[in-house]
């Protein structure tokens, strides 16, 4: 009977595949922490390609979509974060920003930072 079941329990991690899981909620465009995920054996199937801690050594990654805790985390769902920096020249004064341009005209220029905040900086100097 113990060898019946030994061979059970080794028959059920052969078909069990490694994955990497969330520990906390991670929320969208959040940079994946490696603290923040674990490797774990599931026996089910999973319908995606699995994604590889090993990467975020490479390189930083962040959340394509919102990843509830404890759910595998896949290719899809991650993709490599890009830095986007802005530079608007005035002239004399120069700046670089973390963000995007959402619009510009002859008075100011209106930038959109990552976390959603647009800021209006004008080209003469004001606040």
């Amino acid at each position: 009977m113990k060898n019946l079941f030994i061979v059970f329990i080794f028959i059920f991690n052969i078909n069990a595949a490694e994955v990497l899981v969330s520990k906390v909620n991670i929320n969208y465009k959040n940079i994946l922490d490696p603290k923040d995920l674990y490797i774990k054996n599931i026996a089910k199937d999973i319908r995606c390609t699995t994604f590889d801690k090993n990467l975020l050594k490479k390189a930083k990654y962040q959340a394509k979509r919102y990843i509830i805790k404890g759910t595998p985390i896949c290719y899809k769902d991650v993709q490599k974060f890009i830095i986007d920096q802005v530079k608007a020249d005035f002239g004399n004064i120069e700046i670089q920003r973390v963000g995007k341009i959402v619009s510009e005209n002859k008075d100011y220029v209106k930038i959109k930072n990552y976390d959603g905040k647009i800021i209006k900086i004008y080209k003469n100097g004001q606040n």
